[in-house]
């Protein structure tokens, strides 16, 4: 079970970290190579959800403490990581004085849509689901 939840986490931040990096390269990027870090977050960012999906669809209907359990890691760490890259990206943006830079631009979107889907996961899937299971 632990190493399920060390696999799904794992993704997901190397997901993160890859799209990080071809995010702050951004110039040059097909040309120098580097988007393949994009190709590969975006793999391991699938890969999370495909996991965190069937983790929701397989366990969903009877409570377990090792789901609940890895599926509040998920959110958190999703969230947490949405909530960072948001904050460099506006924090960025606000104090830049020689323009606009779209890399920040980029890690203020990607960040919002981390944190955004976060918290439909946890309201639509994930709170109702365990909340539903565990009163039974």
């Amino acid at each position: 079970m632990l190493v399920l939840i060390a696999s799904t986490l794992g993704s997901l931040i190397l997901g993160i970290m890859f799209i990080g990096t071809a995010i702050a390269v951004g110039k040059g990027l097909w040309t120098s190579g580097l988007g393949i870090y994009l190709v590969i977050g975006v793999l391991f960012l699938v890969a999370s959800l495909g996991a965190r999906t069937s983790w929701m669809h397989g366990y969903g209907g009877s409570y377990l403490q090792e789901t609940s359990v890895m599926l509040a890691l998920y959110v958190a760490v999703e969230f947490l990581a949405g909530a960072l890259l948001a904050y460099v990206g506006i924090a960025n943006l606000v104090s830049a004085s020689e323009g606009l830079d779209w890399s920040f631009v980029a890690f203020a979107i990607f960040g919002l849509v981390l944190v955004t889907d976060s918290i439909l996961f946890y309201r639509s899937g994930f709170k109702q689901s365990v909340g539903k299971s565990k009163g039974d």
